[in-house]
Parts: structure tokens; sequence; C-alpha cells
């Protein structure tokens, strides 16, 4: 498979996220290119790609809001990329400030809406099985846990987080675009859980396309 990983924004080093996936990628049939902070879309960023990884909001780092590194047609482009058989993944910050009427939050399924300061949590999975995140298996944490409104039509719902004082948020979730497939997972903004074997193998998972 061949992997494209978009990483780096003001909040987020890309250090972290790119190492995670390289290791996830050691011994498997992944070729994976990684391109950081960039400022601008560029076509060629798809070309040869399987699955793309969108670890890094759509603003410009230290640039206003309305500042995006991708325009509506950009999104476009990658809307298509997934419709014709692609996968996207949107990890972490890669879930937050885009076009809120665009296609990559049309993709997703709903829309960032912040979150609380890290604490602690659970993250368990849900009855609808994935091979992303099998069985049950309790989690804890301590991390960011965002706030995303999630349409549950056509919405394979395998992950949540379970906070004592913020209820009860999605996290991890699959859905279907054209061809393609879409997956996200809001967590995580600590680098020891990057590491963790049960998020290297949902990263295993996602970059050789297993069990989808």
């Amino acid at each position: 498979m061949n992997v494209t990983a978009i990483c780096g924004d003001f909040y987020h080093a890309a250090a972290p996220y790119a190492h995670a996936l390289k290791k996830a990628a050691e011994g498997g049939d992944v070729r994976l290119r990684t391109i950081c902070y960039p400022t601008a879309f560029a076509h060629e960023m798809l070309a040869d790609c399987d699955v793309l990884v969108l670890c890094k909001e759509g603003v410009i780092p230290g640039a206003a809001i309305s500042e995006r590194w991708i325009d509506r047609k950009g999104e476009e482009v990658i809307g298509r990329f997934v419709a014709d058989g692609g996968t996207l993944f949107g990890w972490h910050s890669g879930l937050a400030s885009y076009d809120p009427e665009g296609p990559i939050h049309a993709m997703y399924g709903g829309r960032f809406h912040g979150h609380p300061p890290e604490h602690e949590f659970e993250l368990r999975g849900t009855a609808q099985k994935s091979p992303l995140w099998p069985g049950d298996e309790g989690f804890g944490m301590s991390d960011e846990l965002y706030r995303f409104s999630l349409d549950e039509a056509g919405t394979i719902l395998w992950l949540e987080g379970h906070s004592k004082e913020h209820g009860v948020h999605p996290v991890g979730w699959t859905r279907r675009h054209g061809k393609g497939i879409v997956h996200a997972l809001t967590v995580a903004h600590n680098g020891r859980y990057l590491r963790d074997e049960r998020m290297q193998r949902l990263l295993r998972h996602i970059m050789t396309k297993s069990g989808f």
C-alpha cells in the first residue's frame, strides 16, 4: 500500500505522528511518504496514493482561522480520490478546522466542536465491531477528548470515550464514500499513546486496509 501522511500544525508537531506511522508500517507491505507542515494543497500529494492520512488541522500554522492550507477545490480532489476507491484517515487534528460546509467534513460525517482540558477518561469499544478495535476492552488515558457532532446514518461507531466529567463522545468511526472508505480517530494528543500497541495495531490495519 502507498500511504501519504500530511502532518504538523500549530498545536501538533509532525514528528510524533510521523514516527508512530513509520513504526506501525514496519514489516508490512507499506510505502509511507510523509509531508510535514504544508501551506498549500497540491494534486501531486495524491500521486500513487492508496491511503491518505490527515493529521493536520485545516488552518495554516499560526494563521487566522480563515486561512486554510486547502481550499474547497482541493477538498473536492480528496473527495474524488475517496469516491474512486481510496482511503481517507482523519486523525486527531486532521478532523478539525476544515471548511464547515466542505467535502472533508461531509466525508467525516460531522464537525469538531472543541475539547475540554486534558483529563482522564476511558476508551471503550462499542457493539459495532471493527477490525480496528476488536472487542470491548477498556483503555484508560489522559488526553484530549474531542467533542464531535456525528451523523449516525451510515456511520460505524466502533470506539467511544467515557468521561466522568464530560460524558460520552465518539472517538473512532468508519464511513463509506463512493467506492472508498473513511476512518476517523480523535485521539491521541500525547506521544506515549501513539506508541501504545493498541494504537499501533489500529494504524497498521488502516495503512494495509486489513479487514476492509
